[in-house]
């Protein structure tokens, strides 16, 4: 399999950045894994007044979360789109190469589907005229020889005159051959094209470029993100071309990104604003930091990880057992320290499972700021999504 990070595309910028966290590394001979920061963006839509998160997209579809329930929609059902910027950790990393990202035209306002519609009213028209004029000399030929009349003159007069109407076809036909090289239509679309790598364990990735653009009548910049769906099994560098109508007339186009989610959860690529990586052990206590200062003085439940989860850990789990509801007992730490069944009548664990349980991060449990021994109780679905 061909390595995105072999690309010839590939920023510098980002092999600094794993240079550096490499050399991180040596600090901390158990940290064998690098977690990477960035900025990203919470994705949401607005439904008659309510924000749903998305957790899946293709070009016509979104999968929104309501509650504990994932439900589909029409993408051109929704109201607006809700982005925001939000700091993320991300396990796996993929390549993305350059972006080209080019102002279009709609089926609406292509020129040349414009003068092609044209030039076929235009020859269709000079078809219909000849037919007429067949059709009147035919008539003239006939009523002559009824009446007695100088039948070959009608007919030589109605021959050149259907000479005429099918040389005026030809003229047509000869002028609508080329399209002019100088007409204008307005932009009213985006073609984005760009290479992608994705990482491997992915579930339902699907890509969202962000493109900001000028509204020429308001002169507000304004951001749409788009969708496409991406295969899961393809790991492999591949091309994504996204195209989308429905821009207004001639926008300036200020700026095109890339992000990359899969169900609803954003995966850190090289093009990522601020990336930065860190060693397994400094991304647990800065995630766990951030929590509690932003929590102050207050109260806080124990919660999961799910960022931090061994890839393809999901995955390996029987769609059956991930409603198995669990109780992990939290020390202060962070650290789970053991595993039991919360459901009567679940199917009990495997030990491979209950000892990836117990080795995955978590949050402690806060009371007044400070973390405390708790216990975490719910299924394996929320522990990991």
């Amino acid at each position: 399999m061909k390595r995105f990070f072999k690309y010839k595309h590939f920023p510098l910028h980002f092999l600094l950045c794993i240079a550096l966290s490499t050399t991180i590394l040596h600090a901390q001979e158990n940290d064998k894994k690098l977690y990477y920061f960035f900025v990203g963006s919470d994705i949401s839509v607005i439904i008659d007044g309510e924000s749903y998160e998305v957790q899946g997209a293709n070009k016509k579809k979104l999968e929104i979360k309501d509650g504990l329930e994932t439900k589909t929609i029409a993408l051109k059902k929704t109201e607006m789109m809700r982005i925001a910027p939000r700091m993320r950790i991300s396990a796996p990393i993929a390549g993305v190469g350059e972006i080209d990202a080019q102002k279009t035209h709609s089926a609406l306002t292509n020129p040349k589907i414009a003068w092609q519609s044209a030039s076929t009213a235009m020859e269709n028209q000079a078809l219909y005229q000849e037919d007429l004029v067949r059709a009147e000399v035919f008539e003239q030929v006939q009523a002559a020889a009824l009446a007695g009349g100088n039948v070959s003159a009608v007919y030589n007069e109605g021959m050149t005159r259907i000479e005429n109407a099918m040389e005026q076809t030809s003229r047509i036909e000869d002028f609508t051959r080329d399209a002019p090289t100088d007409m204008n239509s307005p932009h009213d679309a985006i073609e984005i094209r760009f290479e992608i790598q994705l990482p491997p364990y992915l579930q339902q990735p699907y890509v969202v470029a962000l493109v900001d653009f000028i509204d020429p009548e308001s002169g507000n910049v304004i951001r749409r993100p788009l969708f496409q769906k991406l295969n899961p099994k393809n790991t492999d560098i591949q091309k994504v071309v996204i195209s989308k109508s429905g821009f207004p007339f001639d926008y300036q186009l200020e700026n095109t990104s890339i992000a990359l989610f899969d169900s609803g959860l954003e995966i850190a690529t090289n093009r990522s604003p601020r990336l930065a990586a860190l060693p397994e052990s400094e991304a647990i206590t800065f995630l766990r930091n951030t929590r509690a200062k932003a929590n102050g003085v207050g109260e806080a439940p124990p919660a999961p990880m799910p960022e931090l989860a061994p890839a393809g850990f999901y995955q390996s789990l029987k769609p059956k057992i991930l409603d198995t509801r669990i109780a992990i007992k939290i020390n202060a730490k962070g650290a789970a320290k053991s595993v039991a069944l919360a459901s009567k009548d679940a199917d009990p664990l495997s030990q491979d499972i209950e000892g990836l349980l117990l080795k995955l991060p978590y949050y402690p449990a806060l009371k007044n700021g400070k973390p405390k021994q708790s216990t975490l109780t719910c299924t394996l679905r929320e522990l990991l999504q």
